[in-house]
């Protein structure tokens, strides 16, 4: 979640793009890893874990940032409330479907 919250914070999706991670090349002049507006959900998935937190933004912002396991590890699937983001899972098990708000 720190990771979501830096990015949040700096306002870029990529910070270390071109030089660490594999990215088209672009000019100086514009950068399409630049987050115009705070998205009200903001994930990455193959986590180690579910977890979620709320990120409030210096204009009064709100984010729900996520960190959504593997499924195939895990069964587990993440789902946010757009009205009120809210998170919970859904732990998928054979044949069972087991839920935790």
């Amino acid at each position: 979640l720190e990771g979501l919250a830096r990015m949040l914070e700096w306002g870029h999706v990529c910070p270390t793009a071109p030089e660490s991670v594999g990215s088209f090349p672009f000019s100086e002049t514009v950068d399409p890893f630049i987050m115009e507006e705070t998205p009200h959900v903001f994930f990455a998935g193959n986590c180690l874990s579910f977890d979620s937190q709320l990120i409030h933004g210096p204009d009064g912002q709100t984010t729900r940032a996520v960190c959504v396991p593997a499924f195939s590890e895990t069964g587990i699937a993440v789902m946010v409330n757009l009205d009120s983001l809210e998170c919970s899972t859904i732990y998928f098990e054979g044949e069972e479907v087991l839920e935790d708000a």
